[in-house]
């Protein structure tokens, strides 16, 4: 017999077999042919049981039709079994056809009788359906749109142990929408979800016994709940977690634990990771640095769009570290990240005009970029525009704004911006002579090791 003859006998063999058992046996083998991969075996069964009008397997039989499962793709008897089911007051078809006319794929899109539906399957308390209707009403999706109405349903399916709805109720005592704020409420309803096996849940609860909102601070914890929703493929979890077992809170600190745990949030795509990766291999906690891998791992998160991980590619290339030295191309980079608004890479971008790096000196664009950088609050843009202003390059000299810059930026601890700023004081630029000030933020320099801070603090404790 041809290949073709045995495939039909046995649909044909599968179509008499379930002919000859009530519906719920059919159904059963129709779910262990789908779980064997032999779709259209899986579909009889579903068949047989169906027009027997058991409801589990009009839903089944129903997506085998939208999706051309085992059977030809047909959206109509798609529908028609969807709404067979659906008209017996069976939930789940109530809740499946509700999805399938809302999102419209493959079928008209017809949102007021998907709502009906959904509505109808909800008040039967069906989990899914509650978490559903809580959703289009916490996004905005229908009119009116109502957070209340949103946390009612996430209520009702919480309830009955859904994860994800507890998550978003949780959300939503957060925020303050749609109920009274309350951080209590939010971390409760966070570890119902946690304790229900969901991921989000579990970051949630994490992140909030870390910093101890709505909840006593428990960093051990924070850990256990990080490393469960890790396990999942939580890609911020397996970052936090990396993070503890980087620094050590919560747990010891293990530089090659952090490693793996890095690598499997990159891998989850989260973008931030990759920097980390990077710093690891080019710093020496792991051992011999390793600038050519760091180089590898900084590109890879910078084509993610992470400015980090392009200015961190963009100064290996200033440096040439893993990588040829080629200012030209840590400009690029600086310019790709500030266009972002990375103020790191803005200062560089100032740095290069200022001392004509791949580019031509020019100090009133240095003035620029550092200012930028500097409204920011980045303390070596505003120790650098400060000088700018007392030389009175690029800029107009003013010992006043200079002094100002000084002063955030040293407040910021800037050995650099101490120094200067105590001089300032000490020469009574920029405003009143103030010998104390000079001496107290000389000392904090000098405590940073500033050589000439420990000159300057000599002078004054002299005088």
């Amino acid at each position: 017999m041809t290949r073709v003859g045995l495939l039909v006998g046995g649909l044909v063999a599968a179509s008499l077999c379930a002919a000859c058992v009530g519906p719920e046996v059919s159904y059963q083998r129709g779910v262990d042919a789908a779980a064997a991969d032999d779709a259209a075996a899986a579909a009889a069964y579903f068949e047989s049981a169906a027009k027997d009008d058991y409801c589990p397997a009009q839903r089944e039989l129903g997506l085998r039709y939208l999706e051309g499962n085992g059977v030809p793709r047909d959206p109509e008897q798609g529908l028609a079994w969807l709404r067979r089911g659906a008209e017996a007051h069976h939930a789940d078809c109530q809740y499946t056809l509700g999805v399938v006319l809302w999102e419209g794929e493959n079928v008209p899109r017809k949102r007021p009788e998907a709502v009906r539906w959904l509505q109808r399957a909800a008040r039967a308390g069906q989990p899914e359906a509650q978490l559903y209707l809580g959703t289009l009403n916490d996004e905005g999706d229908l009119r009116p749109a109502l957070k209340s109405r949103a946390a009612d349903w996430y209520r009702r399916s919480a309830a009955q142990g859904n994860g994800q709805a507890a998550v978003r109720l949780g959300r939503l005592y957060a925020t303050g929408q749609g109920v009274d704020e309350s951080q209590e409420r939010a971390v409760r309803y966070f570890r119902l979800a946690a304790e229900a096996g969901d991921a989000d849940g579990q970051f949630a609860l994490g992140s909030r016994l870390q910093t101890g909102s709505g909840v006593e601070e428990n960093l051990e914890e924070a850990v256990l709940w990080y490393g469960r929703a890790a396990e999942q493929g939580h890609p911020e979890a397996a970052y936090n977690l990396a993070v503890a077992h980087h620094h050590g809170f919560g747990t010891e600190a293990d530089p090659a634990d952090a490693l793996v745990w890095y690598e499997k949030a990159a891998s989850a795509g989260y973008a931030p990771a990759f920097v980390e990766v990077g710093m690891l291999r080019q710093g020496d906690e792991l051992g011999e640095p390793d600038p050519e891998t760091a180089a590898e791992w900084y590109r890879r998160g910078a084509e993610r769009g992470d400015p980090t991980a392009k200015v961190r590619l963009g100064s290996l290339y200033s440096q040439g570290l893993g990588v040829p030295r080629d200012d030209a191309e840590g400009l690029r980079w600086y310019r790709v990240a500030a266009a972002q608004g990375d103020a790191k890479a803005q200062l560089n971008i100032g740095f290069a005009y200022d001392q004509g790096l791949a580019v031509e000196e020019d100090p009133a664009q240095a003035v620029f970029w550092y200012r930028k950088a500097a409204s920011q609050g980045n303390a070596q843009a505003q120790y650098n525009l400060g000088r700018c202003y007392a030389e009175g390059r690029g800029v107009k000299a003013s010992a006043t704004h200079a002094r100002s810059l000084f002063e955030s930026s040293a407040e910021q601890g800037l050995a650099s911006a101490q120094y200067g700023l105590a001089v300032l004081y000490d020469r009574g630029e920029g405003g009143l002579r103030n010998g104390i000030k000079a001496l107290r933020w000389a000392k904090a320099a000098a405590e940073q090791g500033n050589e000439d801070a420990e000159q300057l603090v000599r002078k004054l404790e002299e005088e």
